[in-house]
């Protein structure tokens, strides 16, 4: 399975990194979902083209691991995380937004988002609720 998403996951990331906007040795790019096979592969290209990243995770016990990843700041993906982003990142421009999560998680990547950047979603998990149905 690990193998096969070669094939997918650093190409998406890739591509997402160079075709929605026009990234510069220094921009930040904000993502949700970082512990994906795409948003891992996001914060090494990222990292080697010489952008940094805001990572931010659904769970606080994937921080460390996103970190010694490459995520330059990781947070768990919260709307109160944004202040602690902001502040770290100061004036730099946050220039591109990355949704695999979609739902209220968007709004999270939007506030960060600086003006005239663009949010790119690839993917979105959506939480469905199943109801039992009786016939009679």
């Amino acid at each position: 399975m690990q193998l096969a998403q070669l094939a997918s996951n650093p190409p998406t990331a890739a591509l997402i990194l160079s075709e929605y906007t026009d990234l510069k040795p220094g921009d930040w790019i904000v993502q949700n979902g970082a512990n994906s096979g795409v948003g891992r592969s996001l914060i090494a290209i990222a990292k080697k083209r010489g952008f940094r990243t805001i990572n931010l995770v659904r769970r606080r016990e994937l921080i460390d691991e996103i970190k010694q990843a490459g995520g330059d700041i990781v947070l768990e993906d919260d709307p109160a995380s944004v202040a602690e982003a902001a502040q770290a990142v100061g004036k730099g421009a946050v220039r591109l937004a990355v949704n695999s999560v979609g739902g209220s998680a968007t709004a999270t990547l939007i506030r960060l988002l600086s003006d005239r950047g663009v949010l790119v979603t690839y993917s979105s998990a959506t939480v469905s609720r199943s109801r039992s149905t009786s016939f009679s």
